[in-house]
């Protein structure tokens, strides 16, 4: 059987809720939280992000989890001035 004569796959129908997550009421988060983030629910993001589709599957994304003071000072050289301030903010409490 050839690509072509294959049935359609069908795929569940996205729900308003979904919709909104999605499309209409998304939005980017430019803050950080007054709250630390768990080591599990970064394993959760790093499972889902390093997933996700890129051009030719090259999967470009490097991911660096930075917990301490030093190690921002150490990152902040490397950013662009306008990201200096917002990441080197206080950490939220642990």
């Amino acid at each position: 059987m050839s690509m072509t004569d294959r049935e359609p796959q069908v795929l569940d129908v996205l729900d308003d809720a979904g919709r909104k997550v999605l499309f209409t009421e998304a939005r980017t988060a430019n803050t950080f939280a007054e709250v630390a983030v768990a080591d599990d629910e970064l394993a959760m993001i790093w499972e889902l992000a390093r997933w996700s589709p890129s051009a030719a599957n090259g999967q470009p994304l490097r991911v660096l989890f930075v917990r301490t003071p030093e190690g921002k000072e150490r990152l902040v050289r490397h950013l662009d001035e306008g990201n200096r301030a917002k990441t080197l903010s206080p950490d939220p409490p642990a």
